[in-house]
C-alpha cells in the first residue's frame, strides 16, 4: 500500500461523517491515507508503460509470470540480482583480513552460505546468536540447531567478525578525509550494485524516490573514526542510523539504484 498525504489541511479537522476519510495517521501535523492508485498520476507528463525484467547471463528476459514452471530456485534469482564483481570484492577484502588473523581463508561458495545463513536468521526470533547452533530447544520451539547448515559457529563468528565489502586502506591516503576514508568501507559495493542493475534490471515507468535507514548507532567513545560516518535522527522515522537515498520499480517492487 502507499501512503500520501492530504495537503493543505490541518490535522484537526474532524472525518468522523465519512470514515472512509479517517487519517492513517497523522505527523508533524501532515495526515496521511492510505491511497494505491496515487503512485499512477502522471505529476511530470504522462510516461509510457513499460515491462520490468531481469536479464540472465545469456541475455534472456525474466518476466513477471515468465518462470510458471518454477525452472530456476531462490538461490538462481539471488545470484540473478547480487554483483558478481561484488562477491569477487567481498570475498578478496575478506581474505585479507582472515589472513592477517591467521584464520581459514574463505571462498565465494562459503560466502553465499554465510549470506544464506544471515537471511535464515532473520526469519527466526531468538536470543542470543549462539542459540541458533544449539541442538537443545525449549518447552516452545524445536532446536535451530543451524549447525547443519554446514557451517560452524565459530566459522560464522569469524565470518561476521572479518567480513569485509569494500577496499579500504588501514591507513588514510594524504588528502582525503576522514569522511571519505570511511565511506570506502562501502564504496566498492555500492558501486557493484549499481552498475550491475544498470546492466541487468529493466525498471517499469512506476519509479518510486525514497530512503532507507541502516540502523546505525556509531561506535563512540575511542572507536568514533570507525565504521559509517553517517548518523541520522528524524522524528518521523522508527529508527536512527545511516540514511540510504534508493530509487524503486514500484511494480516489480525491487530497488536498482
Amino acid at each position: 500500500m502507499t501512503l500520501i498525504k492530504l495537503l493543505d489541511q490541518p490535522a484537526t479537522i474532524s472525518h468522523a461523517a465519512d470514515p472512509a476519510l479517517v487519517p492513517t495517521t497523522i505527523a508533524h501535523d501532515v495526515e496521511w491515507f492510505y491511497d494505491n492508485d496515487a503512485t499512477r498520476i502522471p505529476l511530470n507528463g504522462v510516461a509510457r508503460p513499460q515491462q520490468w525484467g531481469v536479464k540472465t547471463l545469456v541475455r534472456d528476459m525474466l518476466m513477471k509470470g515468465s518462470d510458471k514452471k518454477q525452472m530456476l530456485s531462490r538461490l538462481d534469482y539471488f545470484l540473478l540480482m547480487f554483483p558478481p564483481s561484488a562477491l569477487t570484492t567481498i570475498s578478496v577484502c575478506t581474505n585479507e583480513q582472515l589472513e592477517k588473523n591467521r584464520k581459514t581463508l574463505t571462498t565465494k561458495g562459503e560466502l553465499l552460505k554465510f549470506f544464506g545463513i544471515l537471511i535464515l536468521a532473520t526469519r527466526i526470533e531468538f536470543s542470543t546468536r549462539a542459540s541458533l547452533w544449539s541442538a537443545k530447544g525449549s518447552k516452545y520451539l524445536p532446536a535451530f540447531e543451524f549447525g547443519k547448515t554446514g557451517m560452524a559457529r565459530q566459522r560464522f563468528d569469524d565470518l561476521w567478525r572479518y567480513i569485509r565489502f569494500s577496499l579500504q586502506p588501514s591507513t588514510r591516503p594524504e588528502g582525503q578525509s576522514h569522511e571519505g576514508h570511511r565511506w570506502m568501507l562501502v564504496d566498492d559495493f555500492v558501486m557493484h550494485f549499481n552498475e550491475h542493475r544498470e546492466h541487468t534490471f529493466i525498471p517499469s515507468e512506476c519509479i518510486c524516490v525514497d530512503e532507507s535507514f541502516s540502523r546505525w548507532y556509531g561506535q563512540g567513545g575511542e572507536w568514533i573514526n570507525l565504521g559509517l560516518p553517517m548518523y541520522v535522527a528524524i522524528d518521523r522515522k522508527p529508527d536512527s542510523g545511516c540514511e540510504i537515498q534508493n530509487s524503486a520499480c514500484g511494480k516489480a517492487v525491487s530497488c536498482f539504484a
